[in-house]
This record gives C-alpha cells, sequence and structure tokens, in this order.
C-alpha cells in the first residue's frame, strides 16, 4: 500500500522533472546561485496535518484488513491531475 506521504513524494518528484525538462528548453543555462524564500503563507500551506493523515491511514487500513475498501482508479487520476494542475 502506498500511503499519502509516499503518494505526495512521487508527485513531487514528477513535477520537478517537468518543470526541469520545461526549464531546460526555455532559458538558456546560468551559472548563476538563485536564493530563494518562502512566505509565511507558503511555509503553512507546505506544513502537512500529520494528525489527520494518520488518522486517515487508520481507517484504510481497517477498511484493508476487513476488505471493505475499494480501490478507484478514476479518482486517484483526478487527483494527481488536480494536484499537478494547482502547481
Amino acid at each position: 500500500m502506498v500511503d499519502r506521504i509516499e503518494l505526495q513524494k512521487i508527485i513531487n518528484q514528477i513535477v520537478d522533472i517537468e518543470e526541469t525538462k520545461s526549464k531546460s528548453k526555455d532559458e538558456p543555462k546560468r551559472d548563476e546561485a538563485v536564493r530563494v524564500e518562502l512566505s509565511k503563507l507558503a511555509k503553512e500551506r507546505v506544513t502537512l496535518d500529520y494528525e489527520d493523515i494518520n488518522k486517515r491511514v487508520e481507517r484504510i487500513r481497517e477498511a484493508l484488513s476487513s476488505g471493505k475498501y475499494e480501490v478507484s482508479p478514476e479518482k486517484i487520476v483526478q487527483g494527481i491531475e488536480r494536484y499537478l494542475s494547482s502547481k
């Protein structure tokens, strides 16, 4: 089972790869260092509520162990599309 945190890491890697591809096509290569600072709002959005995630993971584990959990590939694809379109 892939939990939400692992899925988030996978999606972030995909987004990073896609951004790197588009940057390398659009921009000439530079040897300059860039410094980026996140705003307070951005930092808050990055912070995950692990308690909520743990509760959801536990509910899914219980459903899996009882045989009542149904995987919806359509919902997974919709979630990934929604995430990627927000970037």
